[in-house]
Formats: C-alpha cells, structure tokens, sequence
C-alpha cells in the first residue's frame, strides 16, 4: 500500500509539504539565516542576502555571490529527476544553474580558516536530511592500481573523512578511513549557527535553493593532524535521505551525488565514488581560496605495445578533443618529449626517439588547454627483437658440459649454476654463429670430458642460464643418470588467492620458478603461500625430479590470472512472469553475468558502461534463489553473489494513521487468513526502513524508527 507522508509547516508565507513553495520572488534572500557566530560567516554583511547586492542575484548567483564560492571539480552535468532515493526536483536532488556543472561548491576564508560549502537544489524543506562531503587526503583511492587505497573498503574505496550537515542537528566531522559505517562524530557544532539557506537566482525546478554550511578548518585538522589548508583533497558531495553519514550502510541512504548521473549508475555507488575521483585533480584548500578548483583531468591516452631497443618513435591514440592536446610520452617515469595533437584528432607519434633499454616503462599523459594532465596511460615495456634461445646439450661430466645454443650472438655468456642457485659454479661463452659452447672445470675448451681430473669435480644437479637480453627458462643438467618424466600440478588455473599448490610428484623433487627464478621447492608434492604470493602476470615453471634420476628436461607452466570479483543482484525479487533482475559489478564493461535459479543457469547478460547489469527472466515463483556469477575475459569466473530469495506476492498489508517527520513508529492491519508471525517489511521511497511481525489479532507495528528516517512528501509502503 501507498502512504503520502504530508507534513504541514506554516511559517509567514512559506508551506512545506508538497512541492509548491511559496516565497517572496527575490533572488538571493536567506530564508533560514544562520545564528550566532555562524551569521558573520555565511552572510558577511548581515543584510539577510547571499548576494554582493541588497536587491539580490541579477543575471546569475556566482559572480553575483557575497561569499566567493568555488565550483567542485565535477566530471558531468547534473541531471534532474537522477536520485537514487527521495522526490525529484526537491531538497535532495542536485541541480545546475543553466551554465551546467554548477551544483556544488566550497570555499576557503583564509583569516578565520573557514571552509565552507555550497550545494544547489531542487527544492526546501524544514525536515532532518543530510548533505554530505566525502573528502579524500591521501591521493589514494579505489581496490586496484598503482594508487589504490590500503584502506579501502566496500561502501567506502578511499575517502579518509566526511563532512555532514545533518539538518535539525548539527554540522559533523566523522572519521570515515577504512569504515563504511562510522560510529560517533567526532566534532558536532550546532545546526542553527552553522547552516543557512537562500533562493538561488537559477530556477532548474522552478525555485532552486542553496543550502550552505561551514566547519573551522582547525576541528579538521585536531582530529587529522596530517590534513592542513595546504593538504591537496578530492572532494564529492552527496545529499543523504536521512541526517546520517553518506557511506552508512554502504552508500544505501545516499539520495543524490553531485556531478554523476545516479540512476545511470544504478546505485553502485563504489563505482561512482571511483569514476568520479578518477577524473579529480587535488586541490588544497589554500589554493580553493585563490584560484578555485581545478579543471577534470584529460582522458589517459594509450600507448601502442610493440616498442622495441631499436625503436626511434612511439605512437598512440587520444580522446578525441575540440582543444590542442599535448601528449607527454616518460620512460621509466621521466619525460622523453612531447607531441601535440591538433583538435579532433586521435592518433599521435614521438619521433627522434633513441637510447632504449629492454624493460624500460613507456607511458604517457595528456593535456588538453580546457583540463588538467591526465591520469597515466597503459604501460608498454620495452622488448627485442631476438627468438628466445634454446640449449641442446652435448656431453655431461664430471669435468663440464658441452652443446649449443641457437638464436644468439657469437661470445654469448653461459654461467653455470649449483642446484639452488646459490652460487654461479663457472661460466663460458659461445665460440661461432652456430652458438657452439664448452666449459670444463679444468679450463678445457675443447670438450667436457678430457683432460685432467677437476679439483672440484661437477656433481648432483646443476644449471644453466643464458644471459641474454631474451627470457628463457634454466636448463638442468646431470652430471649422470636419466631425466625424470614431469607430473601433474594443481590447480589448472593459479590466481593471486591460490595458497596450495600440489605436485603429482611424491618421491622426489618438485622446483617451482617463479618469473625465470627458483622460488620454491618441495619433496612431499605440496606447496604451501599465503594469501597474495602470486601476482597477475607471474609465469610459474615447474621442473620435477624423480628420486634417482635427473631433473625433467620438460616443463609444466602456469601463468597467474586474476579472478572476476563475484556480483551483486539487488533485492527484493517478486514473483511472476517476465521479472527484471538486476545488479551490479565493480569489473568493467562486458564483463558477462551469468543468472542462475535455484543453482541452476538459466541465462546470461553483460555489465554496462555504468557497472549495472540487468536480464528480464520469463518466470520467477516465490521461494526461488536467484544468485549469479561473474565472468571477465581475462579472468577466471567469480565465486558466488549474493542469494535472494523470490518474495511470494500477497496483498498488500494496509498501512493506518497518519505521519509526519517526527513520527518514529508504523503500524497497520493485514487481512484474514494471514498467519500470525507473518514478516511485514516498511519502506519510504522504496527504501526498506525496518521490519515486523503480525500479531494474531491481524495487525502489525514497526517501531523505534530513528529520527529523520521519515520525511515530508516521502511515500510510504508495505509489503509482506
């Protein structure tokens, strides 16, 4: 059932509870004026004004504004109607001002160190909501890459702290590091000094308001002694449905996010917060105060693989631009030149390149005269242009070993291991194009196996490595005895979670190479890592060794792949025919979902731009387990999503009474017949607050429901 919260304030001639506000039509008027030592801070000169002029905004409430105010960097326009929770165009969703990307802002005020804020709305209203600044400090942000936080958690990928105007309550400091669900403010100074709001001169939603709010810069910095005015910071702002912190129960009350499309987005707020910290440059607050803050960042360009030592250019593509792009190409992190890319072109190249080394790192930035430089572009490593060698040994002996290697230069160098690479036991080099090579322990260059006796004879297990700039694998060699067969070795896929490896060689001698070199052996046929041992990329080589034979001149590989991060489908499911199912995915683009009911697969989509997925299934029936895993092309499948369970459909419990704000309780009657014990679930604007239990008189109660979780024009429901 369907249940309008109407909550009535009469103050002058101003009515909240419905859409329609009615003020007086000057732009710029405070219509909740800020208290105390809060009125100096947000209205300078105390004429009850936001604007510069007594008549209020004119042409426009920027260059027009009494207080500075500095747009956040915001990577898009801000849609309407785009909130993921409450009434659209109303006092939760963003808007912008007709000159786009102008729904939040701040400020810093250098002589009383003041930061404050700024955030345009759709609409006003008296009732307990939050608006929220999630702030960044350490630069370092998200799950994966070089910059990836330490800290970072699902609910929250990277933001150290939070400011929160909890409207009726009071501006909030949380400390929101490694949390998604922060406990007790750490700072709380009172709403009505703190906070005031005015008419915007913009009229997106008719009427647009500002709210805004201010901390003192030195309660951020008691409580964070590494964060001054002059520490860079991202910042994103959110409206919260409630007055609780944004990433509160992972992101679920966040209403509207400045600057992002929400509903694009389907919620997944870890992938918004990433997407738009992404493309954010930091900015002290120092800097807010004298040039405001900084355009987005360029799209990272790309750079194309293939580089080799004796390349003398390097080329790639860019995003598109109507503005003169500069492309700054680095090895290994220093810059090498700059190219310029004329405007609505993609392709660009570095010429007069030279001096490349095999594993130098070739990447790239851009710049366009309308953003800031880009994040760093893929990484391409420098190769060379050789076939990887092979040995084809010759004789073996106490005295040394003798063969030939192909695809390298005559005086090639051969160095000569112990079994466990300890120690180089002697070395030689190629002696013609055929890449014919000797070494004996006795300094003969003819063959291994004349001559006098050595006075450390060769013996046991050793190897040979050929040093060239191409990679190869050590080849074993035995001064005498048979090469051991290989065996098996499981898993078939290896990703940086595998701890166990087992070898299907018990009696004898398992050696595992990791990237070329020996890592790991063992003589039981098992290897135990922890967690994280092994990265995307390793190349694991196995050599085996039979007890009483040589070591196997054949190998086993395995090349360590990641694993697809498991999906999320949203709930709740009903019943029936054709029913959307939904989700979403922090992997990227194509990624394929597959849909399984019951346990059993039943079909398939694929992620979206946006990190959503969604699939139509032609039935569901109550009771059902609807679940689904993820697959990423260069990964292995995820584990298991969440299971939701499909909800049987019955009429709807009946909701009684009347409610406003203030109201922390709801009850209601369910119909004959429905047993008592029966689960009732309350939710407002789709979002479920609580649940209950019917009696056995037909009736049910949900109570205890925290301030503010209820709100004007919010629209209450019941389902069982």
């Amino acid at each position: 059932m369907r249940f309008n919260l109407k909550f009535l304030f009469f103050i002058t001639l101003i009515y909240f509870g419905g859409s329609f506000q009615s003020f007086s039509q000057t732009k710029g008027l405070i219509v909740k004026p800020a208290t105390g030592v809060g009125n100096p801070v947000l209205d300078p000169d105390g004429n009850g004004m936001v604007s510069k002029s007594d008549l209020g905004f004119v042409n426009n409430d920027e260059a027009e504004s009494e207080i500075p105010f500095q747009r956040l960097t915001l990577p898009w326009i801000e849609p309407t109607h785009d909130l993921s929770k409450g009434p659209g165009c109303g006092f939760t969703d963003f808007v912008d001002d007709p000159t786009r990307y102008s729904s939040s802002y701040s400020y810093y005020e250098p002589i009383n160190k003041n930061l404050m804020f700024r955030f345009r709305l759709g609409g006003y209203a008296p009732n307990s909501k939050g608006y929220s600044v999630l702030i960044d400090s350490d630069s370092k942000f998200g799950f994966t890459g070089d910059n990836a936080d330490p800290n970072a958690v699902k609910g929250n990928p990277g933001f150290e702290f939070e400011i929160l105007l909890a409207t009726n309550f009071a501006v909030r400091l949380y400390n929101v590091d490694g949390n998604a669900n922060p406990g007790n403010p750490l700072v709380e100074m009172p709403y009505t000094s703190h906070c005031q709001k005015s008419i915007a001169h913009s009229t997106t939603c008719d009427m647009d308001f500002f709210y805004d709010f201010f901390i003192p810069f030195d309660s951020i910095t008691k409580y964070f002694p590494l964060v001054t005015p002059s520490t860079p910071l991202r910042m994103v702002a959110n409206t919260v449905i409630n007055p609780h912190t944004a990433i509160r129960n992972g992101g679920n009350s966040i209403s509207d996010m400045s600057g992002i499309d929400d509903q694009a987005f389907g919620g997944n707020y870890d992938n918004m917060f990433q997407a738009f910290i992404s493309q954010v440059e930091p900015v002290s607050a120092d800097s807010i105060s004298t040039g405001g803050f900084p355009p987005i960042k360029a799209p990272a360009p790309t750079v194309t693989s293939g580089i080799q030592t004796s390349s003398t250019s390097i080329s790639g593509f860019t995003a598109s631009s109507t503005d003169t792009t500069t492309i700054t190409v680095y090895k290994n992190g220093i810059s090498i030149g700059t190219v310029t890319v004329l405007p609505n072109t993609i392709a660009w190249t570095l010429t007069g390149i030279s001096g490349l080394a095999l594993n130098d790192e070739i990447t790239a930035t851009a710049q366009t005269t309308s953003t800031s430089l880009s994040n760093l572009s893929n990484t391409v490593i420098v190769g060379s242009i050789c076939a990887s060698p092979s040995i084809i040994f010759g004789c073996q002996s106490n005295k040394g070993i003798s063969g030939t290697i192909n695809n390298v230069a005559i005086g090639t160098t051969i160095n000569i291991y112990n079994s466990n690479f300890s120690s180089i036991v002697g070395s030689t080099t190629t002696q013609d194009a055929a890449g014919k090579f000797v070494y004996s322990c006795n300094g003969n260059t003819n063959n291994c196996s004349s001559g006098k006796p050595c006075a450390v004879p060769l013996s046991g297990v050793l190897w040979a490595v050929v040093n060239t700039n191409c990679y190869i694998t050590p080849y074993p060699f035995c001064v005498s005895g048979t090469a051991s067969a290989i065996s098996t070795i499981s898993p078939t896929t290896v990703t940086s979670t595998t701890t166990i490896i087992t070898s299907g060689l018990i009696n004898g001698t398992t050696y595992l190479f990791k990237n070329r070199y020996l890592f790991a052996t063992t003589t039981d046929g098992t290897f135990n890592f922890p967690t994280g041992t092994f990265a995307f990329g390793d190349t694991l080589i196995f050599r085996f060794m039979a007890t009483g034979d040589c070591v196997s001149t054949s190998t086993v590989t395995r090349v360590v792949i990641n694993k697809t991060e498991a999906p999320t489908v949203n709930g709740p499911i009903l019943e029936g025919n054709n029913v959307l199912i939904s989700g979403f995915s922090s992997e990227e683009a194509g990624t394929k979902i597959y849909i399984y009911v019951g346990g059993i697969l039943i079909d398939s989509t694929t992620v979206n731009t946006f990190g959503t997925w969604s699939k139509t299934l032609t039935a569901l029936s109550g009771g059902q387990i609807v679940s689904a895993t993820a697959k990423h092309p260069t990964k292995t499948i995820s584990d298991l999503s969440n299971q939701v369970t499909v909800l049987t459909r019955a009429l709807p419990p009946t909701i009684l009474g009347t409610y406003n704000e203030a109201s922390t309780s709801v009850n209601g009657t369910v119909l004959s017949g429905t047993p008592a014990g029966s689960k009732i679930y309350l939710y407002v604007d789709g979002m479920l607050i609580d649940s209950t239990t019917t009696t056995a008189g037909l009736t049910w109660e949900v109570s205890g429901i925290p301030l503010g979780e209820l709100y004007a024009d919010g629209v209450l429901t019941a389902t069982c």
